[in-house]
């Protein structure tokens, strides 16, 4: 396995790759607030539910 920095990597691509997975990883939580989706992710192995708070219905003004 290459261990070597992705930064450095001789593929010009291959040094996107871990700004493009942050963008959309922000971006996937962003359309799952929108629609109040949760989302899972991984983290130290472990599943985990991510839940977006719901969305409170607007006040009326009298």
């Amino acid at each position: 396995m290459n261990t070597k920095p992705l930064d450095r990597a001789k593929d010009i691509d291959a040094r996107g790759v871990e700004a493009a997975l942050l963008r959309a990883a922000k971006q996937a939580r962003a359309y799952a607030a929108q629609t109040h989706t949760a989302i899972v992710v991984v983290r130290n192995g472990q599943l985990i539910k991510e839940s977006f708070p719901a969305h409170e219905p607007e006040k009326k003004s009298s």
